[in-house]
């Protein structure tokens, strides 16, 4: 193979290694259990706080252990028995057990931290390769398409969600996508099409379902788009066949997902008071200057002294994260993105990117079109905050970047030039009238650090926008401006989310505690009240999921879908809401509770900062181990998808059927939901169909490959 083919890819990979390195060879994880463990039982020294980081150590990691526990033990990772008395994990979307690096790496003597860390680089790459192919794609040079592989995967929002490692693996998939819906609506060809099915169904299966639909519908739009300017249909079709297919490939895992997610906590009709709602998530327009300064409202991976993020932002409008706004893409990717519409050999894909742009934008802010994909895209009023759009704004800006870099054979015309210096004014205007006005009246030191910081991306943002517009000016200085400009767009977004993700030693998230041997096999529940946006709550013992790596079995915990009956249970218990008023994914055990009903769902002990009275089973730092009196007998002996009951016994299986629960006889209730069976089926058949369709080399007598990369 020539080196001017494996080169772009080398650069890549050594790219991905910049945010990634500690994790990769470094011997750190990519989940803040140090964050975890500063809470009892562990009691260890403050580590800081993020609120959507610490994700990674509560839920990912301990998912990705108890996927891998499953399948080496030759199960189907169906049923997660420790969280809420046992819950759905294959049906929560985001275990992702059948995405193939997974179901690959349980053939390894490697645990999750080490795949966690691994994934984080090979996603990163992989978004940067299909970056770097869809920028030739489209006609772009190959030094535009490793500027935009960098750029996409050096961004803001690639690198803001490492920690949630389904939201970087499933968005990894959207250029591949995007590739080959292009290579379909151009040349037609069935091999196209399989790919297409192929990377469709790694997208689905990446776990993150949000992020996927933001990528189908960017391949939608692109595959209309060309369907106009072609006038293909046969195109279309086959696109709308490698859907079908993408579909059929991840049907185990998504059907699952999708009955779990209609019965679920968050599951809600579209109404207009739930629109009001979940309008209050959009992005103000006038945090969108972070386009341009990224650390305006700081970062959150440094704590201030007192263990809190100084993300300020945080502390004047709660809710709001770092991730959640992550529309920076470098300081010069925005004036090639303006480029590129001014250059004819590019014009037609740089138009349909900067519609995909400003669509991005209109959804994060809470416009027209997100209200219509709130009221007509079914279960979309369930999804996160729109700002999560800003993946396709990523996508889109980093192509048009890679396209709008200056080949050398274009003579500039006026327009090419004055575009991108004017457009980066305004943009940096904006970002200062913002730190000039102070719109939100903060004060204090972290407001100064931020502004000091905000002015230096300001002025790196212009410098790199009047370089973009000189080497398209220049013909013999043009080289050596796209090398400095190059630079600019590596070094800087690199810089600007250095050590952004932190991470915890191997073997920290099993770390045994004082006092887990007293607790042995039984069922306990966890007394917690609060939950901080920006620093730990008051007390906090066992954070929802911190003792899953132990298999301890609790009714409380963390997840994204919680199905109604498990939530009813535990708010019967409590009289109340059991989620802390920051985060409804967490259901926990408050005070106020119902002994009895604790009791009558088979808890034996009970973890607490005070003894309520209670014998006192272990006494340790911060809290206590409390036996609960008189507790139902354990009938039910959780397996991943079955559950053993006691011979003689007939235990209520009116909740779990709701959850796909049926009972087998002789003693076996199984774990089976409605499309379970025939998920597996449509799998094979897709990739059967997908195998077929990569077989059969024929095309149409006009197939076009003058874009191929």
């Amino acid at each position: 193979m020539k080196l001017g083919r494996v080169g772009p890819f080398v650069v890549l990979a050594l790219a991905a290694l910049a945010p990634t390195w500690r994790f990769v060879i470094g011997g750190k994880v990519p989940a803040p259990v140090d964050q975890v463990h500063q809470a009892a039982p562990w009691n260890g020294p403050p580590a800081g706080w993020d609120i959507l980081q610490i994700d990674g150590a509560l839920q990912f990691l301990p998912w990705r252990d108890l996927v891998l526990e499953a399948m080496r033990k030759g199960e189907v990772p169906l049923w997660n028995p420790y969280t809420f008395g046992g819950t759905p994990l294959m049906a929560n979307s985001q275990s992702a057990p059948l995405y193939p690096l997974h179901w690959l790496w349980s053939l390894t003597p490697f645990g999750a931290e080490s795949l966690l860390s691994f994934s984080c680089w090979l996603h990163l790459l992989i978004a940067g390769a299909g970056m770097y192919c869809l920028v030739r794609q489209f006609g772009g040079s190959s030094f535009g398409g490793v500027l935009a592989g960098c750029t996409f995967l050096l961004s803001a929002f690639m690198i803001a969600w490492v920690q949630l490692p389904s939201v970087g693996m499933t968005a990894a998939w959207i250029p591949w996508c995007l590739l080959y819906v292009d290579r379909v609506m151009s040349r037609a060809v069935w091999k196209d099409a399989a790919m297409l099915g192929v990377c469709g169904s790694l997208m689905l299966l990446a776990g993150h379902l949000q992020i996927a639909v933001y990528g189908l519908l960017a391949c939608a739009l692109l595959a209309l788009w060309r369907c106009v300017s072609v006038r293909n249909l046969r195109g279309l079709g086959v696109c709308v066949l490698s859907l079908v297919l993408a579909v059929c490939i991840a049907s185990p895992q998504l059907a699952a997902s999708i009955q779990n997610g209609r019965s679920g906590h968050r599951a809600q009709a579209p109404t207009e008071r739930n629109w009001t709602l979940y309008s209050h998530q959009a992005i103000p327009v006038n945090y969108l200057s972070v386009m341009v300064s990224p650390q305006q409202f700081g970062m959150p991976n440094e704590p201030t002294d007192d263990g809190a993020t100084s993300y300020w932002l945080a502390r004047v409008d709660h809710g709001r994260h770092y991730a959640e706004m992550a529309f920076y893409v470098g300081p010069v990717a925005i004036a090639l993105a303006v480029l590129s519409l001014c250059r004819r050999r590019t014009r037609g894909a740089a138009m349909f990117l900067g519609v995909l742009a400003v669509l991005a934008v209109l959804i994060a802010i809470g416009s027209f079109v997100a209200k219509a994909m709130y009221f007509y895209v079914p279960g979309w009023a369930s999804t996160g905050s729109p700002g999560r759009a800003a993946v396709l704004f990523a996508v889109a800006v980093s192509c048009m970047a890679g396209l709008g870099i200056s080949r050398g054979d274009e003579r500039p015309n006026w327009l090419s030039i004055v575009a991108p210096c004017a457009a980066a004014g305004v943009l940096a205007v904006w970002a200062w009238w913002f730190l000039a006005a102070n719109p939100l009246g903060v004060e204090g030191d972290l407001y100064v650090r931020a502004n000091a910081k905000s002015v230096a991306f300001i002025l790196v943002f212009l410098i790199g926008s009047l370089l973009a517009a000189a080497a398209n000016v220049s013909r013999r200085y043009s080289g050596s401006l796209n090398a400095i400009v190059f630079a600019l767009g590596i070094i800087v977004p690199a810089a600007a989310h250095f050590e952004m993700n932190p991470g915890s030693d191997r073997g920290e998230f099993s770390k045994p505690f004082p006092g887990r041997e007293a607790i042995g096999d039984a069922t306990v529940a966890v007394l917690n009240d609060e939950w901080s946006f920006f620093t730990p709550a008051p007390h906090l013992i066992a954070p929802p999921n911190s003792l899953l790596p132990y298999r301890i079995r609790e009714i409380t915990g963390y997840d994204s879908i919680i199905p109604i009956p498990l939530k009813k249970r535990l708010d019967d218990i409590n009289g109340k809401d059991s989620a802390p008023l920051v985060n409804g994914n967490m259901q926990f055990l408050k005070s106020g509770f119902d002994l009895h009903r604790l009791a009558a769902v088979g808890v034996k002990y009970l973890i607490a900062s005070q003894d309520f009275g209670l014998p006192v089973r272990y006494r340790g730092a911060g809290w206590m181990l409390l036996e609960v009196p008189n507790p139902a007998p354990n009938e039910l002996e959780h397996r991943f998808s079955e559950i053993r009951y006691a011979p003689g016994s007939s235990p209520d299986i009116t909740d779990l059927s709701r959850m796909g629960w049926k009972d087998a006889g002789n003693g076996v209730l199984e774990y089976r939901p409605s499309p379970y069976v025939a998920g597996f089926l449509a799998m094979m058949l897709g990739i059967f169909g997908a195998s077929l369709l990569y077989c059969c080399a024929g095309s149409n007598s006009n197939a076009d490959d003058r874009n191929s990369p």
